[in-house]
């Protein structure tokens, strides 16, 4: 599962679901994704920072952190762009956008969603949602 839609007030996506995989002597866990940080609406220049790297699972053999989303920009009240979704190491993240809209869906297991973009005549926008976490079991017999 993906992660939640953020506040209606360009609040920031929400993590990504985290996976599990149950044995008798053992649940493996794998986080998902971090969520695309919002923008509020308005008409002056703002930077908005990208969004934290994802928290590394602790429990497999392989066990990866997410790294940091790309920053965004709002030039004007009708102009910017939006920062990246973190990739992770399954693929990228989230895209960015140059036109107001709420942020993309992150893009590959574990990856973060994009940012949002707001100016003057959109609202806020919401962060787009991290991608899920995944396992990969390999049997040996």
């Amino acid at each position: 599962l993906g992660g939640l839609a953020g506040a209606s007030t360009g609040g920031n996506g929400g993590a990504g679901a985290n996976t599990t995989f149950t044995t008798s002597t053992a649940t493996v866990l794998a986080t998902g994704g971090n969520g695309g940080i919002g923008q509020a609406a308005g008409i002056s220049n703002v930077a908005v920072l990208g969004g934290a790297g994802g928290t590394a699972s602790t429990t497999g053999d392989i066990n990866y952190t997410g790294q940091p989303g790309g920053w965004g920009y709002r030039f004007s009240g009708t102009a910017g762009v939006s920062g990246i979704g973190a990739p992770s190491a399954f693929g990228g993240g989230g895209n960015a956008l140059n036109v107001a809209a709420a942020g993309n869906a992150g893009g590959q297991w574990g990856s973060g969603g994009g940012g949002a973009l707001s100016t003057s005549s959109t609202g806020a926008n919401l962060g787009g949602v991290g991608a899920k976490g995944v396992i990969s079991v390999w049997e040996f017999a």
